[in-house]
């Protein structure tokens, strides 16, 4: 399977962003829109288990994909 490459612009003007669209519209190229509010944030909770994973001992430590992998495995994704 071939892996999907993504590709994450970041225009200054309302120009560029408007031109960037329409290129990508005439390419017929699948794109997403998202607005600065929509820029993900962490909970408390995701936060202090996040730390917590810091304090951990490193002989602990589980690269992110094997990580996913284990995932996808256990919840058939």
């Amino acid at each position: 399977m071939q892996k999907q490459r993504i590709l994450t612009v970041h225009p200054k003007t309302k120009e560029e962003f408007d031109a960037l669209k329409a290129f990508m519209k005439a390419l017929k190229i699948n794109f997403e829109e998202s607005h600065k509010e929509d820029v993900f944030e962490l909970s408390e909770a995701q936060k202090k288990i996040l730390e917590e994973r810091l304090k951990a001992d490193k002989k602990d430590f589980i690269p992110a994909q094997k990580a996913l992998n284990k995932l996808r495995q256990k919840y058939e994704l």
